[in-house]
């Protein structure tokens, strides 16, 4: 366990802190990553390093518009087949960086309590927020196990 000195402050502290250090943590494992482990996959069908980044950024996106938050700017530019097509680490970066832009200026506009539906179900804006953030948690966890499987260095741990 780590000492309560060596916690992030954004602990704790709401929606938009709690979404800070997730897109911090993000950004600092794909930096060190090296180019050329964009590429793998831990086995034939499981995505790759790539494409989940690029799941996070369509997460992202969409589910900013399922809010009920106007479209943010980047979805309508996204290519056909992008987890695909945007592999180096350069367009993943950007992409990234542009999807949590976008939830930065959009999340504090936002009416949390306004009826919307997700995938059919009703729920609030709120709701669909808490679920881009818990959607983050996911794929971030599954990057740092597969960075552990690559041995790169998870650069907030410390070894």
């Amino acid at each position: 366990m780590m000492p309560l000195a060596a916690q992030s402050p954004e602990l704790g502290q709401g929606w938009l802190p709690e979404f800070e250090l997730v897109s911090k943590q993000f950004l600092q494992l794909a930096e060190a990553t090296p180019e050329e482990k964009f590429a793998w996959r831990p086995k034939d069908g499981a995505r790759s390093v790539s494409e989940i980044y690029m799941q996070v950024v369509l997460g992202n996106l969409v589910l900013l518009t399922r809010s009920g938050i106007v479209e943010p700017m980047g979805l309508s530019q996204l290519p056909k087949d992008f987890e695909k097509t945007l592999t180096s680490k350069a367009d993943v970066l950007k992409w990234l960086k542009l999807s949590q832009d976008a939830v930065r200026m959009s999340v504090p506009k936002a009416k949390l309590k306004t009826r919307v539906k997700l995938f059919g179900q009703d729920t609030t804006t709120e709701g669909v927020l808490l679920r881009l953030l818990l959607h983050n948690h996911e794929h971030l966890g599954r990057q740092v196990s597969y960075a552990h499987m690559m041995d790169v260095a998870i650069p907030w741990e410390k070894r």
